[in-house]
């Protein structure tokens, strides 16, 4: 939310923005509608996040190797 003369305003993030949140290239959706790359960017899964998570699981697993018959 944005305070500007003593009014309040949402400011909507560009789709640009939310590529970088979830983890994409810079203009990765670039070419479309914004209303089709808001969609994608919605519909995606973070890169970061299953990087993330995928690392915690090798970890687990290595710690465990040794308990494996």
């Amino acid at each position: 939310t944005i305070i500007m003369d003593n009014k309040q305003t949402v400011r909507r993030l560009t789709p640009l923005e939310c590529e970088r949140l979830q983890g994409f290239p810079d203009n990765w959706t670039e070419g479309q509608a914004d209303s089709h790359r808001y969609k994608q960017m919605g519909n995606a899964v973070a890169v970061p996040v299953v990087e993330w998570i995928i690392a915690g699981i090798r970890e687990v697993s290595d710690d465990n190797a040794h308990i494996r018959p």
